[in-house]
């Protein structure tokens, strides 16, 4: 038990926590004038020798609040604890709290609150350092009382404000539902990037180095790696199962990553990945997950890291050697965020055959299996994202409604395949055999 040790602590000792789930029966309450240090991503194997990545992978070190409570809370003024390379899970109030003006460091972690509750809440504080964090799913991401900074974090879907309050430096705040950086005195918000919210930008939190773009998602993984078909469930925080039938995964290879719709969605959503089987994904998350066949784009996998190569906070001007997303590079990074995008959403292939069928049982065919084509091409390009390809088999099609390609999708369309060969070869489609007609 944590709290254990904690009463046994006196001011200055450090807390190591191995891996594994930790649910709590109590919140970890610091206070009187104990300043502590809890770290993640332990192991009993070498009896806590060695010091690995608490967030993901085989140190994930993950700490679930009691229901209705913090995972941690401080309590005493100037309290300067450390808390650093855990998962924190929400449980129906804010992950950390504080309730005096602390000075408390939280660094390295990441946070999920659950639905509407605060990630990060230490609006008491007068000199906290919230640093290197990634907080998820959120209702207000990260909220610091004056005198406080926060630096290199990254808040995704935060359903009220991204950063509030405290000086603001090099964080990434995107696909909120208000503003992504709120309540700002002149130079408190310097080098952010902050996009795809409502309003990205509250008085005077448009500061130096500031930009609002974007960033590239990253495309590592072999094509079709990815899940298929999910259906939809609410999951509360609880585990759900995903299974692709016909992946290959190394068991636990994603554990600790995330799992998301395509990121150009104007609300993507993140599910955290706590183990994985060669075919099947284990993810927490408070929100439904809608099936493939619904929003027309496989689940992926993101990759959230610390460190370097984040998007440079320039006005893209710069003359540097771009970094990995093409951005100028400038001696400042923004984020928690290096190698965004390990994702299982390889540019995909939708199949059409006059033979289609659109739906099975009642539930819309997802198009992307050559042995399973859809009936209308239309389908397959309301699934379809940018990048991807439609193989049409040979036949007439009669169009119920004209090919329509807006939004920013480039899309190609090829004739002269056959459903005999489950599209593996390309024929001739303007005559003979395999001559493909769009009426």
């Amino acid at each position: 038990t944590i709290n254990l040790a904690v009463g046994y602590a006196e001011s200055g000792d450090t807390i190591k926590i191995a891996k594994g789930d930790h649910s709590l029966g109590y919140p970890i309450e610091v206070g009187l004038t104990k300043n502590l240090t809890f770290e993640g991503g332990y192991d009993t194997v070498d009896n806590f020798a060695s010091l690995g990545l608490g967030v993901r992978g085989s140190r994930m070190t993950r700490l679930i609040a009691p229901a209705g409570n913090y995972v941690f809370s401080f309590a005493t003024v100037g309290n300067a604890s450390v808390v650093r390379n855990f998962v924190l899970q929400g449980n129906g109030s804010s992950v950390v709290y504080d309730g005096a003006a602390t000075n408390v460091t939280i660094e390295g972690n990441v946070v999920v609150p659950k639905g509407g509750d605060y990630g990060i809440s230490l609006s008491g504080s007068a000199g906290a350092s919230v640093r290197n964090n990634i907080v998820l799913e959120t209702g207000l991401g990260i909220y610091l009382g004056t005198g406080s900074t926060a630096t290199n974090n990254t808040v995704v879907n935060a359903n009220s404000y991204g950063l509030y309050g405290g000086t603001r430096t090099n964080n990434i705040a995107y696909a909120g539902g208000s503003f992504g950086l709120y309540s700002c005195a002149v130079g408190q918000a310097t080098y952010n990037l902050v996009f795809r919210n409502p309003t990205d930008y509250h008085t005077n939190c448009n500061g130096t180095g500031s930009v609002t773009s974007a960033p590239r998602f990253l495309n590592l993984t072999a094509p079709g790696s990815f899940i298929k078909n999910a259906n939809a469930v609410s999951t509360g925080l609880t585990a759900t199962v995903l299974t692709d039938s016909t992946a290959t995964w190394t068991v636990d290879q994603w554990k600790g990553y995330f799992v998301t719709p395509d990121i150009t969605r104007s609300q993507p959503r993140y599910f955290l990945i706590i183990s994985n089987t060669a075919t099947t994904l284990t993810v927490v998350s408070y929100y439904v997950l809608t099936s493939y066949g619904a929003v027309g784009r496989p689940y992926g996998i993101t990759d959230f890291t610390f460190g370097t190569n984040a998007p440079g906070a320039t006005a893209g001007n710069g003359a540097s050697t771009p970094d990995i997303y093409g951005n100028a590079r400038t001696a400042t990074t923004v984020g928690a965020v290096a190698a965004q995008g390990t994702s299982l959403t390889s540019p995909a292939t939708y199949y059409i055959a006059t033979t289609g069928t659109d739906a099975f049982g009642g539930a819309a065919n997802s198009c992307d299996l050559a042995t399973a084509p859809c009936r209308t091409i239309n389908l397959a390009v309301g699934y379809a994202e940018s990048g991807d390809t439609i193989k049409i088999a040979k036949g007439d099609h009669s169009l119920g409604y004209p090919i329509e390609v807006g939004l920013t999708k480039n899309l190609t369309f090829e004739g002269g395949y056959d459903t005999v060969d489950n599209f593996a070869s390309l024929g001739l489609g303007v005559r003979g055999s395999r001559m493909t007609r769009l009426i």
